[in-house]
């Protein structure tokens, strides 16, 4: 193909209206490739006059491409400063759009950004997370992993709330905050211990919505993204990644080793 000539309208033009496809109607399909497909026809009847078939493949071929090298690198930086950090977290917090108290999602989302960025300077809070957009359901969420002290915890009137899970069709109870109801909305404080599973799970639910919508993760300053220590014996012993859940292996119990 003549991919040259057509490299400049690429970038500012097909690439643009595969985002814009996506932004509206990707919510609809549950799977990549009925997406991809929903994605060449409707490019297919919007473009077939400026460029051929093969090149329209093309273009969502290599869209999807980058999109899955920008996701693998989001994530793998997320996991990593997770476990870096990973003495710190105490809440999974999710804050819920409130069309009451806002008059669109955009303002929902710059409202709580500047809130939990006071929250980090004057409370010493630190905070991982992502947006949720969700059209087919109408709202807008952010969820997070959270190093909250517990007292910002005492201001915040939690109790625990039961409620009805369309998607389950069970009841289910959640903690939320009665004092931010009124400026923010529902917050649902979820503690957990990072040493447990359930940390894991959290991780991979914020991953989903990194992936889906090509969210970008929300960090607090001051989070490490290394582990740097002594270690006792080092050419006696192999140390090596063995993977991101993971920062190090020692091959037997006598290597010592004390976080610096």
């Amino acid at each position: 193909f003549q991919f040259a000539e057509y490299s400049i309208d690429f970038k500012i033009g097909i690439y643009k209206n595969i985002s814009k496809i996506i932004q509206k109607d990707g919510f609809k399909f549950n799977n990549r490739d009925s997406l991809k497909k929903h994605l060449y026809l409707t490019l297919r009847d919007e473009l077939m006059l400026r460029f051929s078939d093969d090149f329209i493949k093309y273009a969502l071929e290599y869209y999807f491409k980058k999109v899955n090298d920008s996701f693998n690198a989001r994530k793998n930086r997320f996991i990593l400063k997770a476990y870096c950090n990973i003495s710190i977290w105490n809440y999974f917090v999710t804050f819920t759009y409130d069309s009451s108290l806002f008059k669109d999602e955009d303002e929902f989302q710059e409202y709580l950004k500047k809130y939990i960025r006071r929250l980090a300077s004057r409370n010493n809070v630190k905070y991982m997370g992502a947006f949720e957009k969700s059209p087919k359901k109408g709202r807008c969420h952010f969820h997070a992993i959270m190093s909250l002290p517990q007292s910002y915890i005492n201001k915040l009137d939690i109790q625990e709330e039961s409620y009805y899970d369309k998607s389950s069709g069970e009841m289910k109870t959640a903690f939320i905050s009665q004092t931010l109801k009124n400026n923010i909305g529902r917050c649902d404080f979820k503690f957990f211990y990072p040493q447990d599973d359930e940390f894991v799970r959290m991780l991979i639910y914020i991953c989903k919505y990194i992936s889906k919508q090509d969210g970008k993760i929300i960090y607090s300053r001051g989070l490490r993204d290394e582990i740097i220590g002594k270690i006792d014996n080092f050419n006696a012993h192999v140390i090596g990644y063995t993977s991101m859940l993971s920062s190090f292996l020692l091959m037997d119990d006598s290597t010592k080793y004390s976080e610096l």
